[in-house]
């Protein structure tokens, strides 16, 4: 979506609070930046899924959230 308004804003000149208005979008979760990283679980997320062969489909996908979680 804030690519889509960011589009809008650049082609038809449209202000932040009418391109978010049109896509019926708050100007706050517009401006909306993350404060957190991810960065860490998803470099753990990637080395268990490594280790993982992928005939254990979704469960094995399951697995590696689980063991996160028990960490």
């Amino acid at each position: 979506m804030k690519a889509t308004v960011g589009q809008m804003r650049e082609k038809y000149a449209f202000s932040e609070r009418r391109a978010c208005g049109v896509l019926r979008m708050a100007v706050a979760s517009y401006r909306y930046e993350s404060k957190r990283s991810d960065e860490p679980l998803r470099t753990k997320l990637v080395e268990l899924a490594r280790g993982r062969s992928r005939a254990s489909g979704i469960g094995g996908c399951m697995c590696c959230f689980v063991e996160v979680e028990n960490e």
